[in-house]
């Protein structure tokens, strides 16, 4: 044999056996969509608890250094150092307290991304009058799964007024 009959052997061997590995590869293991929506309801419950303690440290672990979200009246909030603030100014005020309810929590296919849309109550000190007010409305969430299993938060938004009516018993 040649050297380039050695080669040409050599490289339909070569393709031969990188095609055959392909077709030995393990498709990913379906994800248990039910059981991450789960995981994503106890994020929710971690994180009122998380604001029921007033724990700056862990309402800012809790989202991604992109972060970024409206709530009324604000302009767009960006990144962990703002949640940071945001964290610590409402840990500062003693009659703080917020409740997030999961409406719908689902995850992408891929398990990668979820969602929350749910209904709040939120009750603070108003800074002109100083009285505690409490309020009620919409949120939605969005998560990204981290390496470690986890969820991140990293985007959101907040809508104040009643919180939505139960859908109609049919």
């Amino acid at each position: 044999m040649t050297n380039r009959s050695i080669r040409s052997v050599t490289m339909v061997l070569a393709a031969a056996g990188a095609f055959a590995l392909a077709g030995c590869t393990p498709k990913p293991a379906a994800v248990d969509t039910a059981k991450e929506a789960d995981g994503l309801k106890a994020w929710v419950a971690q994180y009122n608890a998380d604001y029921k303690a007033h724990d700056v440290a862990k309402i800012a672990a809790d989202q991604e250094a992109t972060v970024e979200g409206y709530v009324p009246f604000t302009t767009l909030r960006k990144g962990t150092g703002d949640a940071k603030q945001n964290a610590a100014d409402f840990a500062a005020d003693p009659a703080l307290s917020l409740e997030l309810k999961v409406g719908r929590a689902e995850v992408s296919k891929g398990g990668d991304l979820g969602y929350v849309i749910g209904d709040f109550t939120r009750t603070a000190t108003n800074p002109n009058t100083k009285a505690a007010e409490s309020n009620t409305g919409g949120y939605m969430v969005v998560l990204r799964k981290q390496a470690d299993g986890s969820w991140k938060l990293i985007a959101y938004t907040a809508s104040q007024g009643p919180p939505a009516a139960p859908p109609a018993k049919t």
